[in-house]
């Protein structure tokens, strides 16, 4: 009995869609894109040389960053956030504090086209020891955190 009633009703089902109309209309899909950059790899360390008080020039620490942008995208401007003086006091776990100057490059390398596409922008961090700190004591590593801004 219930195959005499699913037979019908599929051939009606059929039958409707055979002679159904449909239309269309085109719909535009519109994006704009807006500036965006972010620093690629693991956050980086600028390694200081050995410190010596008595040295005129001591030797600087350096490393360099990436920013990716999407193509276009130029940073206008970088600084380091929470130092606007550009100083910053590394502590030993003694409380031994040594004072660094911090640097920056305000120029980017030229960007070179990254894997996914965008532009890749790298800039070169400096910290600098003042020269003449005999008050930090010898045999301890000085450590400290400053956040590198990059605006686009």
């Amino acid at each position: 009995m219930r195959l005499h009633l699913i037979l019908p009703t599929a051939a009606l089902l059929l039958t409707s869609l055979a002679f159904a109309a449909n239309t269309s209309t085109p719909v535009p899909v519109n994006s704009t894109v807006l500036n965006s950059c972010v620093f690629t790899g693991g956050p980086a360390t600028i390694a200081i040389p050995t410190y010596k008080a008595a040295e005129a020039q001591p030797q600087s620490g350096q490393t360099d960053v990436s920013v990716l942008c999407n193509t276009g995208t130029q940073p206008f401007t970088t600084y380091w956030a929470n130092e606007p003086d550009l100083s910053l006091a590394l502590t030993a776990g003694n409380g031994d504090v040594l004072n660094v100057a911090l640097g920056y490059g305000e120029d980017p390398t030229t960007p070179t086209t990254g894997p996914s596409g965008g532009d890749v922008w790298i800039y070169t961090l400096t910290a600098t020891p003042l020269p003449g700190q005999y008050g930090a004591s010898s045999q301890n590593n000085y450590t400290n955190t400053a956040d590198y801004i990059v605006a686009f």
